[in-house]
Order: structure tokens, then sequence, then C-alpha cells
């Protein structure tokens, strides 16, 4: 018989590695993304997050997934050129 702990611990498991295959199966999709995401909002970097030194601003867009659910794609704004760069896709809600 499972305890009750080594249940809570299978289940967030599952719970993680799901909501990593189902990110990874929207990347997949970043076309459709790409052409029907809608800004959510635009936030500052973060100040520890070296990943983030080139950019001025990120951009927080979501978008409806058949199959997947609600994806996020993080775009990141460069500081100099303002041009804007694809940083993250996430599912953010599972099927």
């Amino acid at each position: 018989m499972i305890s009750t702990k080594v249940f809570e611990i299978l289940l967030y498991g599952f719970y993680h590695y799901t909501k990593s295959y189902l990110s990874t199966l929207a990347v997949l999709q970043f076309d459709a993304i790409l052409v029907g995401a809608k800004k959510v909002y635009i936030s500052k970097t973060k100040k520890n997050n070296k990943n983030q030194e080139p950019f001025e601003r990120m951009m927080i867009m979501e978008y409806e997934l058949i199959g997947i659910g609600k994806v996020k794609m993080t775009v990141g704004i460069r500081r100099r050129t303002k041009e804007k760069v694809q940083y993250c896709i996430t599912a953010i809600s599972g099927i």
C-alpha cells in the first residue's frame, strides 16, 4: 500500500512532467502562437536574471491552443534596437 506522502510526491511529479510535456508540444505550434497570441501586459525585466540583461522590457502574450490549453509566450524587447525576440513559451493550463 502506498503512503499518502509517496502518493503526493508521485502526483506532484506527474503534474510537473505533464506541464513540461505540454510546453514542448506548444513550441511545436510556434507559428500558430505567433500569429494568434494577444498581448496581456508588458513588464520590466528581472534585475538579477542574467538571461534578461539584453532586454529592457518583457512582453507577455497568451494564446489558447486546441488540445494543449492556454499558452504563455514571453517576448523580450531589446534595449537599443527595440527588436522583439521570442524568449519563452510555456503551457500555463492543461487540457
